[in-house]
């Protein structure tokens, strides 16, 4: 603060260099100063007295300089708060204007860093790319290569399995063509043998059923004959049938027209059918009819049933 206050003030700098020489080389050299080269009367109490005055001169200067400077720097320090003050507002402003410009430059370098680093990671991206596809090219050509081998190998197992299946195949044709020639041999044996014996078979078979033939040929004339013999028995007994029938119905119109004319009770004859005295003599005479046409109806079926047996016989 004395420093400043002495570089302020030009004169007051000079005083207090002047009393601070003072102090320095002490009163007795500064009683000489002020008296010259005098000898004093009295020389110790003029040198106190001297002394004291010297004193309050400098207290006095001092405490005058120190309100000077108390001043002065108060003033000073107003100065320097209000400079300070608008330093405040124009460094924030500034610092504003500098924090803007920063984001701005911050962000047109970010975003160059970005374009930067998408640049490094695409041209990354490309070296790899190109990196794999050189790898999967040459990993292509390694596995075509082997494919290639692994495709002889084959062709070459696949052809010598082809020989020894060709060499088998051969030899199985060859033994089935000797199978075969045994076979053709075997059979012309076996048909030889067959044809000597089978003119012996055919003439037994022959034998065999020509005997069965004749006697099923005389069991059908026996038939036959029995069954001609049946039908003759039949024919005669229809007839005969008939024969009664008709006499019997003579008989019983005889008897029926007798008895009408004596009013006498008709006799119960087995087979027919008598009506009641009260009846009429057409009743009983259809009565008669009806039954002998019956039997004869039977009669006649039989006659044809064995008509048609004799037909399917012959």
């Amino acid at each position: 603060m004395i420093c400043s206050s002495s570089r302020a003030n030009p004169d007051l700098g000079k005083n207090f260099d002047y009393n601070m020489e003072i102090l320095e080389t002490g009163p007795l050299d500064a009683s000489k100063e002020f008296y010259g080269n005098k000898e004093p009367e009295n020389p110790e109490s003029k040198i106190e007295e001297e002394h004291c005055r010297v004193i309050k001169e400098i207290e006095e200067n001092h405490r005058n300089q120190f309100e000077n400077c108390k001043q002065e720097m108060e003033s000073q320090i107003e100065s320097l708060k209000e400079r300070n003050s608008s330093l405040q507002s124009a460094f924030n402003s500034y610092q504003a204007t500098l924090l803007e410009e920063m984001e701005k430059e911050w962000s047109y370098k970010q975003q160059e860093l970005y374009k930067k680093l998408e640049a490094e990671y695409q041209e990354q991206i490309n070296a790899l790319r190109e990196r794999l596809e050189n790898e999967k090219e040459s990993e292509i050509d390694n596995l075509m290569k082997e494919h290639r081998e692994q495709e002889e190998q084959l062709k070459k197992e696949h052809g010598e399995k082809l020989e020894s299946m060709a060499q088998y195949y051969y030899n199985v044709m060859e033994e089935l063509k000797e199978m075969n020639s045994l076979k053709h041999k075997l059979k012309r044996g076996q048909l030889k043998a067959f044809e000597d014996n089978f003119d012996k078979k055919v003439d037994e078979v022959d034998d065999h059923y020509k005997l069965k033939i004749n006697n099923l040929l005389m069991m059908n004339s026996e038939l036959r004959k029995t069954f001609r013999k049946k039908c003759e028995e039949l024919a005669t007994e229809k007839y005969c049938a008939s024969q009664r029938q008709e006499v019997n119905i003579k008989k019983i119109k005889d008897t029926i027209e007798s008895c009408r004319q004596k009013k006498t009770e008709i006799p119960n004859i087995p087979g027919f059918q008598i009506p009641s005295q009260s009846a009429d003599k057409e009743v009983a005479v259809e009565t008669t009819t009806d039954s002998a046409k019956d039997y004869h109806q039977l009669l006649d079926k039989d006659f044809f049933k064995c008509t048609d047996i004799v037909k399917s016989l012959n």
